[in-house]
């Protein structure tokens, strides 16, 4: 987009494109939230966190921040995952879900979902939501993805993971497909807004 897009506003009360993500993983039923980000956006997460953790039920969830430096960040998307998941190793976590800062209209109900199916099957390999055109984010990982993960390199995301013989997951279909808006031009900033008002 040329600028800084998780910075953009957006809806009636002028919120930052990041925030909505940050504030949906917060409300839901997630157990730790690690956030990998630059440094560069370390405000934007602190000032979510400032208004919005105090909500968490309970203060339940933990969230850390790790932070990954421009260079590395331009490597592609398999660095950030990589960073996020040696919070979740340490933790000994039965999977990851990824979620994406660009995905503003993603709701914590949507989040629970996926978790719910992953605990009914302990067979699966995923979950994910599926965009009408493949899997896409949010995407919940099993742990017996983790060492195929930490080979990932550069701009390959857990989609590579996902197309490997054997695996098995589940493509869930979203209530309302348009909450899957990855924002990535201008256009779909004016999309965006049209659908907050639209979606409530």
């Amino acid at each position: 987009m040329g600028r800084q897009k998780l910075l953009l506003k957006a809806g009636g009360g002028g919120r930052e494109v990041g925030a909505f993500a940050l504030s949906a993983a917060l409300e839901s039923k997630l157990d730790d939230l690690t956030i990998v980000s630059r440094s560069s956006l370390m405000h934007l997460w602190r000032g979510v966190m400032d208004t919005r953790y105090r909500e968490a039920p309970d203060g339940r969830v933990r969230v850390a921040i790790a932070e990954i430096s421009a260079e590395e960040a331009e490597r592609g998307l398999s660095r950030s995952i990589r960073t996020g998941m040696k919070t979740a190793l340490r933790e000994e976590a039965e999977g990851i879900l990824i979620i994406l800062a660009d995905q503003p209209l993603v709701t914590a109900a949507m989040l629970d979902r996926q978790m719910e199916r992953f605990l009914a099957d302990p067979g699966l390999h995923y979950v994910a939501y599926h965009n009408g055109d493949a899997p896409s984010p949010p995407m919940l990982i099993s742990s017996r993805l983790f060492s195929a993960m930490r080979k990932l390199d550069g701009d390959q995301g857990a989609r590579a993971l996902i197309r490997q013989p054997g695996v098995r997951g589940l493509d869930m279909r979203p209530e309302q497909p348009e909450r899957l808006l990855d924002l990535d031009t201008e256009h779909d900033w004016f999309k965006l807004e049209r659908l907050l008002k639209d979606l409530g």
